[in-house]
């Protein structure tokens, strides 16, 4: 299974789909082999995090500690679940549904979840909504084509009403690309044609920072700029139109460890 998943050289998350416990591919698994998992277990988990992963299924093993797989087939249909940039689900069953893919079968199957958004993609700003009830907004509007802000929390966001501007079918991510990508730092290119959002699909902190230049300038000439949390978990800057397109640099610069 392993060789079968690192032939995907582009970014992508799994989890498994575990209806009677038999633990396939169990937590932190994933580690030895470079595989990103959205599961694990661990006795530091963010609470941010373990919120978001609730919206998809509510968590009944050890709170803060372990962030279990998916139980029950109805929530492979989460939209939050694809806005991890979760591609593969590692199954020993079979899941009925058209928005999974059989890709792998042998004593254990691996199917493609084909509702997966990329790491990282930028949706016009007219898509976005700020609101108070952030939990509520996630599960009524499909945050692959809306930003949706915390009103009560966040700071530096623009100006957004509480409906977005543009309905969802105006609203399809666009990929954007990834030319860096670490534990600490991660650099993204996008050229948006309008005012956008870029979303990094990696979980928010105030230790991360963002910095923006016009693509191919000289790294001097960034601009550091308001890194903002988006979909309850996600890091996102606002990106003006361009041509000539941009690259943002997320940088992890906790005070806590300089000072």
């Amino acid at each position: 299974v392993v060789q079968f998943l690192k032939q995907d050289q582009t970014l992508w998350r799994f989890t498994t789909f575990d209806p009677d416990g038999r633990k396939p591919f169990n937590a932190n698994v994933g580690w030895f082999f470079d595989l990103y998992d959205v599961r694990g277990y661990d006795s530091i988990i963010p609470k941010q995090y373990a919120d978001y992963m609730a919206l998809i299924e509510p968590q009944g093993e050890l709170q803060y500690n372990r962030i279990a797989p998916i139980f029950n087939l109805e929530f492979l249909n989460s939209h939050l679940l694809d806005l991890l940039n979760v591609k593969y689900i590692i199954s020993l069953v079979e899941i009925n549904s058209p928005k999974y893919k059989l890709v792998y079968n042998n004593e254990v199957r691996v199917y493609e979840n084909l509702g997966a958004t990329p790491r990282a993609f930028t949706l016009p700003v007219e898509c976005g909504m700020s609101r108070s009830d952030l939990a509520d907004a996630l599960q009524n509007y499909d945050p692959r084509h809306h930003a949706v802000f915390d009103s009560a929390t966040q700071f530096g966001v623009p100006s957004l009403p509480s409906v977005a501007a543009l309905p969802a079918s105006q609203c399809s991510p666009i990929p954007a690309d990834i030319s860096d990508y670490r534990s600490t730092e991660v650099s993204v290119s996008a050229a948006p044609t309008e005012s956008s959002f870029l979303i990094l699909a990696d979980s928010y902190s105030k230790d991360w920072r963002a910095f923006v230049r016009a693509y191919g300038d000289d790294p001097k000439n960034e601009k550091e700029v308001t890194l903002m949390r988006v979909n309850g978990n996600f890091r996102a800057v606002k990106l003006d139109a361009s041509e000539r397109g941009w690259t943002v640099r997320f940088k992890y610069s906790p005070n806590s460890v300089k000072f």
